[in-house]
């Protein structure tokens, strides 16, 4: 119950998203005819730059178009906005959006873009673990858990902003994967739909938790086999609002040694599950930047059922939210809040789908070793940065290709706190330590932000255990 409750808190505490929701329509800013003194009339927009790129994709993150009146007091505020939400879309590297006066209350916007390059055949070596504290802690800089081979990213397909990726991955674990993203499929440009295939198979994998980290099994034979083949539908009715609706199949299958050692890894000693798995996913975005937002909020909620009826494999309902707030306290300092909580019923999941803190950005910093299993968890993270230096550096001709020449940096010293729980209705007897209570972890850091959304956070943490350790970490923790 108590988890419920926290999930209602966080659309509670962000209820202040819900008059914007319905209002925040997209379409133009456009103000009365009697107040000429106070406004504008967008003469014309141009852009340049977008050498693939089509106009409609920029033109459809503007709140504006050629012919609305808007009101002066707002039109740099709408510039700003609408320079954000470009840049975005992930497509260009600089983005400047300038007002051009023409007299007589006529302005002419001039929106330039650098693009940046959309074809990325890139090597794959990479660790098969949760992270790489884990993988240099706890599986002892052990080499033959690296993953390598090709991934191929071609995006801005037809200058459509459609995403293609393709996968052949060797090592640790064999996969080989395929999608393709169409952002949009109608005329108003509010629909997406995106496809998806995976085929993956390992010789080594998780079969239990003990004392909160993984236990591995290594084989010469095949220990699991997995399918997947998804398809998704996305509405984006306004500028910050995202609805996701998806389908996926999900088939598993598993060696005969895996429920001789852990009977409940598919639930019944089984050695396949069959699952599908119907998901809704609503996200208001209103961070300044994706990839290292300093202002805004961003706020989801997911409701997950695995199992439709047409298999018995598995019944399982998972409902997530999650709540983060950037702001901006001047002078170089910001602050973020990031509150998270998730459900899932019945209270006995197989093994395979019995995760919560370890995963992904959920867990307490500080715990970055440990593994967490439960069915529902509630974890807040707070954090207190200071920007240190921002700036570009241009190779200039020393750099051949124009969309990598122009190298940005900035740098954070950051300090962070971290609370949150594990609620685990059945325990494995040797994995209990740190389940059913509140656990936390706090320190030091440092963000370094470079160009094409890499972010390297170097971690100094102690947590509520008196462990200390310094961790390092590939994403931006949002």
């Amino acid at each position: 119950m108590r988890y419920a409750l926290l999930i209602i808190s966080i659309a509670i505490y962000s209820g202040q998203l819900f008059g914007q929701i319905f209002n925040d329509k997209n379409q133009s800013i456009v103000v009365s005819d009697t107040l000429v003194n106070d406004t504008v009339t967008i003469e014309k927009i141009y852009i340049l730059g977008n050498k693939k790129t089509k106009d409609h994709i920029i033109l459809r993150e503007l709140r504006f178009s050629d012919g609305d009146r808007v009101s002066l007091g707002n039109l740099n505020e709408f510039i700003e906005r609408d320079r954000n939400r470009i840049y975005n879309t992930r497509l260009f590297n600089k983005v400047t959006i300038d007002i051009l006066e023409n007299g007589n209350d006529f302005v002419q916007i001039l929106i330039r873009v650098e693009e940046r390059w959309y074809t990325f055949p890139l090597p794959i070596f990479e660790l098969a673990d949760r992270n790489f504290n884990d993988w240099w802690t706890n599986q002892n800089r052990d080499f033959s858990r690296v993953e390598y081979g090709i991934r191929f990213y071609q995006y801005n397909m037809r200058g459509r902003n459609e995403r293609l990726r393709v996968t052949a991955q060797f090592g640790f674990t064999k996969l080989f994967d395929v999608e393709y993203t169409f952002p949009y499929i109608n005329k108003g440009r509010k629909n997406g739909l995106s496809v998806f295939f995976q085929y993956l198979e390992n010789k080594n994998i998780s079969y239990q938790t003990v004392d909160h980290k993984l236990v591995f099994l290594d084989s010469e034979e095949t220990l699991r086999e997995l399918i997947r083949a998804s398809v998704k539908f996305t509405h984006r009715e306004t500028f910050y609002n995202y609805h996701n609706l998806s389908l996926e199949f999900e088939a598993t299958r598993i060696n005969d040694t895996i429920p001789q050692l852990n009977p409940n890894y598919l639930a019944d000693s089984a050695t396949s599950q069959r699952v599908f798995v119907l998901e809704y996913h609503f996200r208001r975005d209103y961070r300044d930047l994706i990839a290292y937002p300093l202002n805004g909020y961003l706020f989801d909620i997911k409701g997950t059922k695995r199992g439709l009826g047409i298999f018995d494999d598995l019944n399982q309902t998972i409902l997530y939210s999650r709540f983060v707030k950037f702001i901006n306290l001047k002078n170089g300092f910001y602050f973020s809040n990031r509150t998270a909580g998730q459900i899932s019923f019945p209270k006995n999941p197989p093994y395979n789908k019995f995760q919560a803190f370890g995963y992904n950005q959920e867990f307490v910093r500080g715990f970055e070793l440990n593994v967490i299993d439960g069915q529902n968890y509630i974890l807040n993270k707070a954090t207190l940065k200071k920007q240190l230096f921002k700036t570009e550096k241009n190779l200039g001709k020393a750099m051949p290709l124009e969309q990598f020449r122009t190298i940005p940096i900035a740098v954070y010293l950051n300090t962070y706190f971290d609370i949150g729980q594990v609620d685990v209705n059945f325990l494995y007897p040797d994995n209990s330590r740190l389940s059913n209570k509140f656990i936390y972890g706090g320190g030091l850091g440092l963000d370094i932000v470079t160009y094409y959304d890499a972010v390297l956070r170097l971690e100094y943490s102690i947590n509520s255990e008196q462990e200390t350790g310094f961790f390092i970490h590939f994403k931006a923790d949002i």
